[in-house]
């Protein structure tokens, strides 16, 4: 089973996110966290497998999360919500290697479906590094 934080400065966007069926697609614990240094804070405690991040927050923004998580010892897969479609940010989301991008008032099955597709490719990479840990130790 998987982890999975949300982060976004609005109560009702967030316990709206937290409220998904989860548990459908291979969650078990969804944190949720209002800012970019509470979000921080949680991936410190806890083995988070899937961030998704509003964009604009105050304080830092949500490209100013995925960079530092992207620069630290975590690595969870990344997904960024807007309000905007603005390409640059856009561009930033594919720089800082977001799985995706989607845009505010996001499809509740678009949303699982993100995630999804984020746990998939989790599942991969530990799979691809446990083959990579079994064949150093054999």
């Amino acid at each position: 089973m998987f982890q999975l934080l949300l982060v976004d400065d609005e109560d009702a966007t967030l316990q709206g996110l937290a409220s998904l069926p989860w548990r459908g697609i291979g969650i078990s614990r969804v944190h949720c966290a209002y800012t970019a240094n509470e979000a921080l804070s949680i991936l410190s405690t806890h083995a988070i497998d899937v961030v998704v991040t509003d964009i604009r927050m105050p304080g830092k923004s949500g490209l100013e999360l995925l960079t530092e998580i992207k620069e630290s010892q975590y690595n969870p897969k990344c997904i960024l919500l807007s309000g905007h479609s603005d390409f640059a940010y856009a561009q930033a989301a594919i720089k800082a290697q977001a799985v995706d991008y989607l845009l505010k008032p996001v499809r509740d099955e678009e949303l699982l479906g993100a995630v999804e597709k984020a746990i998939i490719r989790r599942r991969e990479e530990q799979s691809k590094k446990y083959v990579n840990e079994s064949s150093i130790e054999a």
